[in-house]
């Protein structure tokens, strides 16, 4: 019960947090052996994050669907879903292709270690851009095509798919909040197809136990709480703060390879 709950908390802090929840996994199964985890536990964890998203960004999703019921707004909120979804094309792509190297790629600790250290550099370097001006609505095709892209790259684990789209819609202009609203709106689609994938390569049958549940309900509320502290930190221009715990990460990591 306890690896269940650990891995709760480190699935739903981190997938919001700007720092990699796959990289975190992966460290802590080299750390205490969490490998013997099954994976149903792996796959249940994308849903308190769905959930999270939906209720944190309930009323920017309700006012998109209502807008294609007004002539007023139906241009806006078909541009949004266009862009969401063209968006989600090269993480569809990338991510098909990467599977196929599964083991060279997710359980590698080196991956690991070279791709938090980029993590921490766009994090770093995206608190010098402080006065973006550019808002949701003002997002186009280039950008949707761009931040898709960094979303394709964080399929990789130690890659942090909150703070590469984030971190990369500020690097295009956009205002910090939207660049997070976008971010995560365009992780929706995402984070559906790859439960359903999870799904349907599942050789037995999903049962919800005690433990599995316990833990489900220790990554909602961690969930719940890093993506309001994400955006806090957002308004005070801190991003570099989880840049600077990733380069920790990457040290003590580099060690422990070599212990």
């Amino acid at each position: 019960m306890i690896k269940n709950i650990l891995q709760g908390i480190v699935q739903g802090l981190t997938e919001f947090l700007p720092v990699s929840s796959s990289g975190h996994l992966l460290f802590i199964q080299n750390l205490i052996n969490l490998k013997e985890n099954n994976l149903i536990m792996d796959v249940l964890l994308h849903i308190p994050s769905f959930l999270v998203i939906i209720i944190f960004f309930f009323n920017d999703i309700k006012n998109i669907i209502l807008g294609l019921l007004n002539s007023n707004s139906r241009k806006k909120s078909l541009k949004i879903i266009l862009l969401i979804i063209i968006g989600n094309i090269p993480a569809g792509i990338f991510g098909i292709i990467v599977k196929k190297f599964y083991s060279c790629v997710f359980e590698n600790i080196n991956v690991l270690i070279f791709t938090w250290s980029l993590t921490a550099i766009f994090l770093i370097l995206s608190d010098k851009f402080k006065n973006n001006f550019r808002k949701l609505e003002d997002i186009n095709l280039k950008d949707a095509i761009i931040i898709g892209i960094s979303q394709a790259i964080a399929v990789l684990p130690g890659i942090s798919r909150s703070g590469f789209t984030i971190t990369t819609a500020i690097f295009l202009g956009i205002k910090r909040e939207d660049a997070a609203k976008f971010s995560f709106l365009l992780g929706l689609p995402a984070m559906l197809g790859a439960f359903l994938i999870e799904i349907l390569t599942l050789k037995s049958y999903i049962i919800i136990n005690k433990q599995i549940f316990i833990g489900l309900i220790a990554s909602f509320l961690a969930s719940l709480f890093g993506i309001i502290f994400l955006f806090k930190m957002l308004k005070n221009v801190k991003l570099k703060f989880f840049g600077f715990y990733l380069l920790i990460l990457v040290i003590i990591t580099i060690i422990l390879k070599f212990i």
